[in-house]
């Protein structure tokens, strides 16, 4: 189906200094080759204008055989949501709670761990670290949540881009790895081996990391699907990979000191045996 863009001249204030119009529509807008998705922002458009009343054919204009137009071009017309503001504020407030958990809050539970797990009161810290930070993601699913309900039309598919498939992916990963923490946190002996391998634990571990790192993947694929705000420049894309290059040099450097303190301990003991 063809659609028309009716111009009324008192109301457009189409004239030749501006040469602007503002098309207002109820989605779905369906055209004669496709329909336009409720996440577009902008559709580019051809149109034609005329300020004389069409002569002919009942003043249709789009059954008039011949017609004059006044102003001829072709552009960009943004779409605007309705809940504009509000959409844009749950969208940001989802971004910066998401970088947060996954760029500071996360990485700090599992470093305590990584780093200082010879103390045994380290756990205290590494517990409620972690329940936080899944409690900020979920804050942060909700938000996002709240924002495609925003979307005229409805919320879309949320498989249909990698950003969304991947975030519904990791949200269950976190909470299958709380729930494997407290399954250890209860069946923990601490009269146990710690040399000796325990599945769960080594589980927990494994699973932890790699939530972690699927967590910065998908900050990096927030970042480059909403934009680059709030500075709508590279500078943010550059704050992201030096705190990632940071985050990766302090897991490195970290493991290999640890390694080289354990050795020297176990040098120790040797020597004194």
């Amino acid at each position: 189906s063809s659609v028309a863009f009716t111009v009324v001249t008192e109301k457009s204030k189409v004239d030749a200094s501006t040469k602007a119009f503002t098309c207002t529509f109820t989605r779905p807008l369906s055209l004669s080759t496709s329909t336009i998705p409720s996440s577009a922002t902008s559709i580019n458009v051809i149109f034609a204008i005329g300020l004389q009343a069409v002569q002919g054919a009942s003043g249709d204009p789009q059954q008039a055989t011949f017609q004059k137009h006044t102003y001829t071009g072709t552009g960009v017309l943004p779409i605007l949501i309705e809940n504009a503001k509000q959409y844009e504020k749950l969208v940001k407030a989802h971004g910066i709670i998401m970088a947060i958990t996954f760029l500071f809050i996360f990485p700090l539970g599992a470093f305590l761990v990584r780093f200082f797990s010879h103390l045994g009161h380290v756990f205290r810290w590494h517990r409620p670290i972690q329940v936080l930070g899944f409690l900020s993601a979920v804050a942060g699913f909700a938000c996002i949540m709240g924002a495609v309900n925003k979307l005229p039309g409805g919320p879309p598919n949320i498989g249909g881009t990698t950003h969304g498939a991947f975030g519904v992916f990791l949200l269950a990963a976190i909470v299958l790895q709380v729930c494997m923490g407290i399954f250890i946190f209860h069946t923990f002996d601490p009269n146990r081996d710690p040399d000796k391998f325990h599945v769960p634990t080594w589980m927990h571990r494994i699973w932890g990391y790699a939530v972690l790192i699927c967590g910065i993947v998908q900050i990096h694929y927030g970042i480059d699907r909403y934009g680059q705000w709030p500075s709508r420049t590279e500078a943010i894309w550059i704050l992201f990979h030096v705190w990632f290059i940071f985050l990766g040099v302090v897991f490195v450097g970290g493991t290999i000191l640890k390694l080289v303190l354990a050795r020297r301990r176990r040098g120790g003991l040797d020597v004194k045996q």
